[in-house]
């Protein structure tokens, strides 16, 4: 696969494959620089994804076989910028469909988190492409028996990058191989993108009052990296993605019931983008296939 300039070189910001990722964790000047590099790749090992010498393990599909009546389950993403309503909607999601839900990075490699965001964008973005392949080696698991809904993946790991290189260098830095989906990465069913006004993501943000990162300070100042990254999600070519007006359907009823309200619409859009339909209309199991 031919790839673009972001991803060439001893230092990529965007990753097209595993194996780029653990060559940049295990250059020496990350491997023996950052405390941590060696436990992250450890999980990697734990995980199957790299044997006891950081080799990239060929990768086996952990899906149901063609025979099984169950079918594949579904794989849905949830991405929209920092505020958009991401977290509520993908946890509504995935309780209406009875999927399970989870995260990216993996609550497993979460406290490194902080180690890398202190680093080069480089470093930064090897830590979160990882996440991406672990999250993707348990979703292989989950979609053999439940389905998942995914609180962000790939699309926000690559979109940033792309979105802070086009903002400091200009469009003329980007091409079109740079929106590539990794071809060793597997891909959801389903991507949902939500879409708020600044004033509704601003407002959102502040409601949750979590974190302040340099990242979501960039993300409040700038309009033009706003337009830029919205631009890349939607350039990304991969699985199909849908977007979504997330802003509050009335100013007269509450967050709660505005959240209510669009986890509603994104499920509706759900349903009828993948063509979902229950295999046991019942109590007993209520499970999904597409």
């Amino acid at each position: 696969m031919t790839v673009g300039r972001l991803a060439n070189g001893n230092n990529p910001v965007v990753y097209y494959s595993l194996q780029q990722v653990v060559s940049r964790l295990t250059a020496p000047d990350v491997a023996k620089s950052i405390p941590g590099v060696t436990n992250l790749l450890k999980i990697a090992q734990w995980n199957h994804l790299l044997d006891k010498n950081n080799r990239v393990l060929p990768l086996k599909p952990r899906y149901p076989p063609a025979s099984n009546s169950q079918g594949k389950m579904p794989f849905i993403v949830v991405e929209g910028l920092d505020g958009s309503g991401k977290t509520r909607v993908s946890t509504g999601l995935s309780e209406k469909l009875n999927l399970q839900l989870m995260r990216t990075p993996p609550n497993f490699i979460k406290s490194f988190k902080e180690l890398f965001d202190e680093h080069n964008e480089s470093i930064r973005r090897a830590y979160y492409s990882l996440g991406n392949y672990l999250a993707a080696n348990e979703v292989q698991y989950y979609c053999f028996s439940q389905g998942v809904v995914m609180d962000r993946y790939w699309h926000s790991t690559a979109a940033y990058a792309l979105a802070h290189e086009m903002t400091t260098s200009g469009s003329s830095a980007i091409n079109e191989s740079d929106f590539v989906w990794p071809k060793d990465l597997l891909q959801p069913d389903l991507v949902i993108f939500l879409v708020v006004s600044e004033e509704t993501r601003r407002f959102r943000h502040a409601y949750r009052n979590t974190t302040n990162t340099k990242e979501e300070q960039t993300l409040a100042t700038s309009e033009t990296f706003r337009k830029n990254l919205i631009e890349c999600y939607n350039r990304i070519n991969g699985p199909p993605l849908v977007q979504i007006d997330a802003n509050n359907v009335s100013d007269d009823i509450s967050v709660d019931e505005n959240i209510a309200a669009i986890i509603k619409k994104v499920y509706e859009v759900v349903i009828d983008k993948l063509n979902i339909s229950k295999i046991h209309d019942d109590a007993t199991t209520g499970k999904l296939s597409i």
